[in-house]
C-alpha cells in the first residue's frame, strides 16, 4: 500500500512539473530571448584595394579603414530613431591620394531609405529597433537587403 500512495504522489507532481518547466502555467506574454538590437543603417559590400569608405545617415557618419578587396560591413548607429521615419543615406569611396594627385571619390551614391521595425526576440519582445540594411555592387549601386 505504501508503494502505490508513493507513485500516486509522484503522478501527480510530474504533471505540474513538466508544465511549470514549458512555460504553460502562470506565464503571460510570450517567450523572450536576449538577443540585443540597435537603431541604425547597416551597408555590406566589396571593398576595393586602397580605398576608405564613408557612410552617412542623416547628419551621422561612419568611416571605414582602408579596403583590402574584401567584404566589408559599415555601420549608422541612429539611437534616437524610433518609428519608421525616412532617412538619407550617402555612401563614398574614395582611393587613397597619390602623393601630387587629388583623386575624388570612386562611388558616390545616394539613397533615401525607410527604417524597418526590428524585433529580434520576436513580436512583442524588446528591444525594438528601426533599421535599414542595404548592399553595394558597381553598376547596381545602393539595394535593400532583406
Amino acid at each position: 500500500m505504501r508503494t502505490t500512495r508513493l507513485w500516486a504522489r509522484a503522478g501527480a507532481v510530474i504533471p505540474l512539473v513538466t508544465a511549470v518547466g514549458c512555460g504553460v502555467l502562470g506565464v503571460d506574454g510570450p517567450d523572450c530571448t536576449d538577443i540585443g538590437a540597435g537603431s541604425g543603417v547597416r551597408l555590406v559590400f566589396d571593398t576595393e584595394p586602397g580605398t576608405t569608405y564613408r557612410l552617412c545617415a542623416g547628419a551621422v557618419c561612419s568611416r571605414s579603414g582602408t579596403g583590402d578587396g574584401q567584404e566589408m560591413l559599415l555601420a549608422v548607429d541612429l539611437p534616437g530613431a524610433a518609428g519608421p521615419k525616412r532617412v538619407a543615406v550617402r555612401f563614398t569611396g574614395t582611393p587613397q591620394d597619390t602623393p601630387g594627385t587629388a583623386a575624388g571619390p570612386a562611388v558616390d551614391e545616394r539613397v533615401d531609405v525607410t527604417l524597418d521595425k526590428w524585433q529580434p526576440n520576436g513580436p512583442g519582445c524588446e528591444p525594438t529597433a528601426y533599421q535599414a540594411r542595404l548592399g553595394y555592387e558597381p553598376g547596381k549601386g545602393l539595394f535593400r537587403k532583406g
